[in-house]
């Protein structure tokens, strides 16, 4: 018996000792989301309705690859009437909680199971030349970063309020208000989108990321062309002098004035290309998602102001 499902056991033993009782008793709609991405999704989904009580699991800013959950979150996750996650391959550890659950009538929604599968992609398949058209199954190599595509974040959200509305704790007055909130976020999603259309060129930008590279979906929804150092879970941090040098000479190649990392990098990969280019490269952040904090929330951070803030950075890069 590994050490999480130990972990599972003896939360889960808690919870059908003491917390399954409370829960029968409440009237909220109690809505868990594991990350940052999904739980704003959901706040705007559910806004002014009084029914909804919606949660983040992930409040420490840990990022999701190494995040470990706690007894306290495992009773969260059993107390919930929704849990709502992502599915990817950082996520592995869900399956157990759920399996040994004693709430059986919580309803669970794993984002990537809900997408159609040919909008998934393959964390081996250049995110480029992807044929959109391939059907694949759900599986450890898809790449998990779904949220960083304003598309997928529009069917996300749809499939978020179709879930809740399904809900006995939802009352007719209150699915009318989901019915508008939907529509209303998912025009400003799509707005967001067209913003960026500009990065959509006859001849495909090309940007080479520095750093662990969780921006397939983005790139292709403005069909551009990453080159970067490691794949999205990658948990590497040094790379090899071979990398180096292969994207330094991809800078060079394409005319590459700024470099891209990720919010929690050191930079240290793209001082090192950036010197080896002897271009005095600009290097900026794209934001991922993927360690915002409960501060980081408080402080106003939202998941349409990242990504507006994302496409601002790489259209004054791509000029």
């Amino acid at each position: 018996m590994n050490k999480l499902f130990k972990l599972c056991a003896f939360a889960l033993m808690i919870t059908s000792l003491s917390g399954c009782s409370k829960q029968k008793k409440s009237d909220k709609l109690k809505i868990l989301c594991t990350t940052f991405p999904i739980y704003d999704w959901t706040l705007n989904i559910t806004k002014n309705i009084p029914e909804a009580e919606v949660s983040l699991l992930m409040t420490k800013g840990t990022d999701i690859h190494n995040f470990q959950p706690s007894v306290e979150d495992i009773v969260k996750i059993s107390e919930s009437d929704i849990f709502i996650y992502n599915g990817g391959e950082s996520e592995e550890w869900i399956k157990d909680v759920l399996k040994n659950s004693p709430n059986k009538n919580l309803v669970s929604i794993n984002m990537m199971k809900n997408l159609t599968q040919n909008k998934l992609i393959r964390e081996d398949v250049d995110p480029f030349l992807y044929d959109i058209a391939g059907n694949y199954q759900i599986e450890k190599n898809n790449d998990e970063h779904i949220w960083l595509s304003l598309e997928l974040a529009q069917i996300s959200a749809t499939i978020i309020e179709r879930n809740i509305c399904e809900s006995r704790k939802i009352s007719d007055d209150s699915r009318i208000i989901l019915k508008t909130n939907i529509e209303n976020y998912a025009e400003e999603l799509f707005k967001l989108k067209l913003s960026g259309l500009n990065l959509r060129r006859k001849n495909p930008v090309k940007i080479v990321v520095a750093d662990r590279n969780p921006f397939v979906y983005l790139a292709r929804d403005f069909l551009m062309e990453v080159f970067a150092a490691f794949d999205g879970c990658s948990a590497e941090t040094e790379a090899s002098f071979e990398t180096i040098i292969d994207l330094t000479e991809k800078v060079k190649k394409h005319n590459i004035n700024t470099l891209f990392v990720t919010e929690s990098s050191d930079k240290k990969i793209a001082q090192t290309i950036s010197k080896a280019s002897k271009k005095n490269l600009k290097i900026e952040v794209l934001d991922s998602m993927q360690s915002v904090s409960e501060k980081d929330i408080k402080n106003g951070a939202t998941y349409i102001g990242i990504m507006k803030k994302n496409i601002e950075t790489l259209l004054k890069a791509v000029k």
